[in-house]
């Protein structure tokens, strides 16, 4: 057998990495008064809160844990309470062996003050409605090259390349693309930077379900096939042990269906091999 410790020694083996602590890195998008933000601080304590829209205070004397919240209002004050937060959290780890979360609610702000910060860099005095930020220019980075700087490299890629469960809030808006091949109901889809949500290993869809009842849908989960929709009350508990039970059933020898898995769950929620928002036609009841 060859011996790859010898050749590879930072090699992780395959025991190794299984017994990994799964990082939480997820993005919520929704229309405003869907939960979002009340979801972000049932996340892993400590929970440092970057909050762009400065609403995050009215809610939280209903959690009894470790919050500490920024409540900051451009995009200098926010690249300065990321690095605050990615400091104290990292202390946490290191002297209580906890493993703490960086929310930011919300993302789509932040991709607006980075277009707003380059303005400022790029186009001092201007009018930003009389700016067209251009896509190619003849020598250089183009306008949105270089906001995405200030956005990807300067912010969202500190907090992604990081050792912290992550929760990012968006806003939500109509999939056009779905609208232009003729969709009646096309889903929602999150505001801000496109590739968002590509950084996170799970998406979640909140919305207004039925009776008025905030409720959310898994779009996306980077370990499981199998998704869930129509969660009411959604929590990081909720959702964490709905996701560990699809990986159980997904990994088992055994021949587990959908409607058997969804049995073992105390608390009712429907299972979806696919898209939920698409089976339940826009995400929303």
């Amino acid at each position: 057998m060859v011996d790859v410790s010898s050749i590879a020694p930072d090699a992780m083996e395959k025991d190794e990495s299984d017994d990994k602590e799964h990082i939480w890195r997820v993005l919520g998008y929704g229309n405003p008064g869907t939960g979002k933000t009340h979801f972000g601080f049932t996340m892993p304590e400590p929970v440092f809160c970057i909050d762009t829209e400065n609403k995050a205070h009215s809610i939280t004397d209903k959690f009894d844990k470790e919050i500490y919240l920024f409540e900051v209002n451009n995009y200098d004050e926010a690249i300065n309470a990321l690095s605050q937060s990615l400091d104290a959290l990292e202390k946490y780890q290191t002297e209580e062996g906890v493993r703490g979360t960086l929310m930011v609610d919300s993302m789509s702000n932040m991709w607006d003050w980075a277009q707003q910060k380059y303005m400022e860099m790029a186009y001092p005095g201007r009018d930003p409605n009389e700016v067209d930020f251009k896509s190619a220019l003849q020598s250089g980075d183009s306008d949105w090259q270089s906001i995405k700087r200030l956005h990807n490299e300067r912010f969202r890629d500190k907090m992604a390349t990081s050792d912290f469960h992550l929760y990012w809030t968006s806003t939500s808006r109509e999939d056009y693309g779905a609208i232009l091949s003729g969709s009646d109901d096309p889903p929602a889809k999150p505001t801000g930077e496109k590739n968002n949500v590509y950084k996170a290993t799970e998406v979640l869809h909140f919305f207004e379900g039925e009776d008025g009842r905030p409720a959310a849908n898994l779009k996306k989960n980077a370990r499981t096939k199998w998704r869930f929709g129509g969660l009411y009350y959604p929590t990081f508990q909720k959702v964490e042990e709905i996701i560990e039970g699809i990986v159980d059933a997904e990994t088992s020898p055994e021949d587990i269906t959908l409607g058997d898995l969804k049995k073992s769950f105390p608390q009712e929620v429907d299972l979806y091999d696919g898209d939920p928002d698409l089976i339940m036609g826009g995400g929303e009841e």
